[in-house]
Parts: C-alpha cells; structure tokens; sequence
C-alpha cells in the first residue's frame, strides 16, 4: 500500500526485450501472477521507459493502463557516448590489461515444473566458449577474455557452489551493476535476455546463442520479436502493430554458425542497422534518461 502523498514510479527492469512478460505470455502467465501484476499496477503513478515500442507492449506486460512516460532508462545511460572511464574501472576490478577486449556472455535463466510449482534451474550451456575467443582472436588479431554473468536468480539457485574454472574465462556475477560490465564489454552474448537491447541499441555487437529455441518458446511463451528465420529478427507485428523494425543481432543455434557469424561480422554494418533500428522502435537513450526521471521526481515531490 502506497502512504498518502506517495508517488510510484515504475523503471521495470528492461525496456525493449526479446522475451515476453505479462499478458503476452499467453498460458505461461499463471492466474496468480496476473493478480500480483495488477494488483502492482494498480498503484503505479507513471510507467517509465526507452521507447515508443515499449510504450505500446507494457500495457499488457505490466497489465497496465496509465500514464507511460518515454524518457529514457536512467540504468542505460552509462552505455551511452564514451565508456572507457568504466571499462578502465571493470577490467582493472579483474586484472584484464587496457588492451585486451572483452566479450561478455550473459545467458538468462530456465524455468522448470507446472502451474505456480516452478523452480530456475541452469543447464549446461553448450556454447564452445574456447572456440569464440579463439574465432574472435584471429579475426580481430588481438586478445580476448570472456566475462560471464549469471542471471541473478541462477547465481541464487546456484548457493555457494562456484562456477567451473576455464580458461580465459572470468566470472562477473557477482559485479553490483549488469550494466557496467556490459558498458565494460566490447561483444555481448545473450540468448533471450533484455540485455541485448540495452547492449545493442547503443551500439555493442550482439550475438544470439539460441541452441534450445522451440524448447523456450514451449516452456516460457512465444518471442517478442520473431526469429523469422535464421539469422534473421523482426519484430512482432501480434505485439505492438503499429511499430515494425528489423533486428541486426546475429543469431546461432549452434557453435559452427557461431563461429560463422562472428567471422561475416562486418561493423559499419551492423551500426547502420542499429541506427534504423532505434528509429523504428522509437528507441531514447542519449544519456539523460537519469536526469529526466529526476526531474520527474522532483515536479511530482513539489505536488
């Protein structure tokens, strides 16, 4: 219950996202989820977000319908514009050298069991991530090191119990802030996790590794953004047709394309591609998001 003269602001955790929530999960959307979820909205005073595209889906992905405000995520904008500063700070957090570059693999989590009796489970995730640093280092000609991060509820499932060691491999779960370390990163690889759009949408290479697709989408529900075809992402004219935008992530359901796609990648590109992109999806995020959601703040404090 809000107190009186309380406001709400929503932030939600993602704005733009390939997997879906709320409503749009269909049957995978459980009775008492949906309770939970409007009862949460029922209170928000404003939804904040990063674009028109999420604008239309969070009606009924936060099972809401009041005001959205199109400001930016204030979490993104360290990505935005130079991040060396972070880079310098992350990368020296884990004794990787200035000039060595970093692709951050970043898978989410499963869910497992029936109706309301589920649990996150890990699976073993069979990316080759020997073969990626090895592909991306005698394509680029420089050295790499992969950080990996842990869906949050995976690193609690998980306990105590420490990841495998491998070389050339660091773990960053435990790293406060999700997107300092992709602000550290040069390459993310992700599967359905909203961390593709805050990496992408700003200008870092992504790659999908999506070795398990038709098992997720059976389990979780459908996509937001359909996987048309291979290597190939459009968004889902069921979810939000008044908005339509291609997709420039790269996508692999095993390690031989993998290693494909990172071979045919070419960056200019890829960047073209980004910037229709934000476009198309009405994407804000040119590092004042944090600003503007203050100012928010401050106008609703002084009511």
């Amino acid at each position: 219950m809000k107190r009186k003269g309380q406001y709400y602001i929503n932030t939600w955790h993602a704005g733009l996202g390939i997997k879906n929530i709320g409503m749009w999960r269909g049957k995978g959307f459980s009775k008492i989820a949906h309770l939970v979820s409007k009862r949460d909205s029922d209170l928000i005073d404003y939804v904040v977000t990063d674009s028109k595209w999420a604008k239309e889906y969070f009606v009924k992905g936060l099972v809401y319908d009041g005001p959205i405000k199109v400001i930016g995520q204030a979490r993104e904008d360290i990505l935005y514009g130079d991040r060396s500063e972070i880079k310098r700070t992350v990368k020296q957090a884990y004794g990787v050298s200035d000039d060595t570059k970093v692709v951050l693999y970043a898978p989410t989590f499963r869910e497992k069991g029936q109706k309301t009796n589920r649990s996150v489970y890990e699976e073993e995730a069979t990316l080759d991530k020997q073969r990626v640093l090895r592909t991306l280092e005698e394509t680029t000609g420089q050295k790499w090191v992969m950080f990996e991060r842990l869906h949050p509820q995976i690193l609690a499932a998980r306990g105590k119990n420490p990841a495998k060691s491998e070389l050339g491999v660091i773990d960053v779960s435990h790293w406060n802030e999700a997107n300092e370390v992709i602000a550290a990163s040069d390459m993310l690889i992700t599967d359905y996790s909203s961390m593709a759009f805050d990496a992408g949408c700003n200008g870092i290479p992504v790659f999908l590794y999506v070795d398990d697709l038709e098992e997720y989408r059976k389990n979780r529900g459908d996509l937001s953004f359909k996987i048309i075809e291979l290597y190939k992402i459009k968004e889902n004219k069921y979810v939000t047709p008044n908005i339509s935008a291609n997709i420039p992530f790269a996508v692999a359901q095993n390690n031989d394309e993998m290693e494909t796609k990172i071979r045919d990648f070419d960056k200019d590109e890829y960047l073209a591609a980004v910037e229709q992109m934000n476009k198309d999806l009405g994407y804000v995020g040119d590092g004042r998001a944090s600003e503007r959601a203050a100012k928010l703040a401050e106008e609703l404090m002084k009511r």
